[in-house]
């Protein structure tokens, strides 16, 4: 397979990925509004990842005009896991 091949490919794969994040977070937003205790297990189910959350963490941190509270948040979120890590 050519190099070019292997691009488009990557390309449409991509297409495909994005197109269902988009669904998954219409989804998402729509049952969440409707139903705050589901959107607080969604949100903490994915932060339980550490690689997800590192990378939403590092986000935060970085990006320009995120409040103090979000910040606070996720510092808060990251000690909270830290500590129960700790205790297992």
């Amino acid at each position: 397979m050519s190099n070019i091949e292997i691009l488009k490919q990557v390309k449409q794969l991509s297409m495909r990925i994005n197109l269902l994040a988009d669904m998954q977070m219409l989804v998402m937003e729509e049952l969440g509004n409707k139903n705050p205790r589901f959107q607080a297990k969604a949100i903490a189910n994915i932060l339980s990842h550490d690689e997800l959350r590192e990378d939403f963490t590092e986000f935060i941190q970085t990006e320009k005009g995120m409040s103090d509270n979000m910040k606070v948040f996720m510092q808060d979120i990251n000690e909270m896991i830290k500590d129960i890590r700790e205790e297992e």
